[in-house]
């Protein structure tokens, strides 16, 4: 949503509004509600996609890797059934997103940026007919551990969905379910 008539904010609407000192929002006619975050198109922030999955109806924290704080969170892609309504059954929360009860999807995530050291690696299912698991070592045991990955791009006609078909083990990237990506490793 871009900003409106020179507004540095975005406005978010929802039927929610969770009031902190670090989420202002205003209860709105109607039980509608605005969330004003962080303008996204400031010059120190920046936007990743970045899918997240409920499944059985659970809820499931996503981490943005390299963020501090997310600023915004728009749906690009919805891949669940259940309809994803914002601060109902997906958000953002300090340097995170969250989805529940079965929302799953594609999102623009924008955030204010955590200095971090990273490394970008292509990690790819060999096999477009049997399914396989490959692991691609990214350091040494000796080296820094992982603490987060994200998708940079993906190249498989398949989505890769974090915790279902790629994950970062201590030292590797591991794909699975036919997801083929290039990866930003961050330790």
């Amino acid at each position: 949503m871009a900003p409106m008539g020179g507004c540095s904010k975005y406005i978010q609407l929802s039927t929610k509004c969770q009031q902190s000192q670090r989420n202002p929002c205003l209860r709105l006619h109607q039980g509608v509600a605005a969330d004003f975050s962080e303008d996204a198109d400031s010059t120190d922030s920046a936007c990743v996609e970045q899918s997240c999955a409920s499944y059985g109806h659970k809820y499931k924290r996503c981490v943005v890797v390299g963020a501090r704080k997310v600023t915004n969170i728009t749906l690009s892609e919805q891949q669940s059934r259940t309809e994803c309504v914002f601060n109902d059954n997906y958000g953002k929360v300090a340097g995170d997103i969250w989805v529940s009860r079965g929302c799953r999807a594609t999102f623009k995530v924008c955030y204010k940026p955590a200095s971090s050291k990273y490394v970008e690696v292509e990690c790819q299912t060999t096999n477009a007919i049997q399914d396989e698991r490959v692991e691609c070592i990214v350091n040494e045991k000796d080296d820094p551990k992982i603490k987060s990955l994200t998708v940079l791009s993906h190249s498989s006609q398949r989505p890769c969905i974090e915790g279902h078909s790629f994950w970062a083990g201590k030292h590797k990237v591991v794909v699975d379910h036919f997801c083929s990506a290039t990866f930003r490793v961050y330790f």
